[in-house]
């Protein structure tokens, strides 16, 4: 019987590609001067992706809450070591993905109508860390165990009471500058310290508000 042929390559169109493949790369290799970009535009990627996700990365301020520290607009510094280094202390500016209890809270509000709020990270300052006893009292005084708090930073005394309650175990409690225009732990509760992503650092736009937080 004759021999059974046996089609390897189909219509040989497999084979046209692969050299054409290997032509295009031929001529890439002999373009030095694009092999270099190439490595150069690569290698600033990785350095920037690395850099965005491990240190710091650009935050842009959509509300008031936290005025007159930060206003709409301006755009900041968030780096990302600190949790690795030393931990956040009371006065740390910090981005936060919300906690489920403020998610609960917004979820269905007519405020919130056609934002994904329950994914957009929030901003605030951090008030008081575990172990701490934190209060509001009438007059809006803050106490922090059991002694009165300066706040030079904030907008006006906050017109409503808190507490005295104490900051639960891997939890901070946090509150916007803007005290009375800020939806923050004095209305859904302590922040679990893992939900925090990076600490403020410094706004660098527009450039008459540049500065260090």
């Amino acid at each position: 019987p004759p021999p059974i042929l046996r089609h390897s390559g189909g219509d040989g169109r497999n084979e046209g590609d692969s050299e054409e493949k290997q032509s295009i790369w031929e001529k890439i290799q002999r373009n030095k001067e694009l092999v270099e970009d190439i490595k150069l535009y690569s290698s600033s990627l990785v350095l920037a992706l690395t850099v965005r996700t491990f240190i710091v990365e650009p935050r842009y301020i959509p509300s008031l809450s936290m005025y007159p520290t930060l206003d709409i607009g301006d755009q900041l510094a968030v780096e990302k070591v600190t949790k690795l280094v030393r931990g956040f202390r009371r006065g740390d500016i910090v981005v936060f993905r919300p906690p489920e209890t403020y998610k609960e809270m917004v979820s269905g509000s007519l405020a919130y109508a056609g934002r994904n709020v329950g994914k957009e990270d929030l901003i605030k300052r951090i008030v008081a860390v575990e172990g701490d006893v934190v209060e509001v009292r009438e007059g809006g005084k803050v106490l922090l165990n059991g002694k009165e708090v300066n706040e030079r930073f904030i907008a006006e005394a906050p017109q409503y009471t808190y507490g005295p309650k104490e900051v639960p175990t891997g939890m901070v409690l946090v509150l916007g500058d803007n005290r009375n225009r800020s939806m923050d732990s004095h209305i859904w509760g302590f922040l679990p310290v893992e939900n925090i992503i990076g600490r403020a650092v410094a706004t660098y736009w527009p450039p008459q508000r540049i500065g260090g937080l």
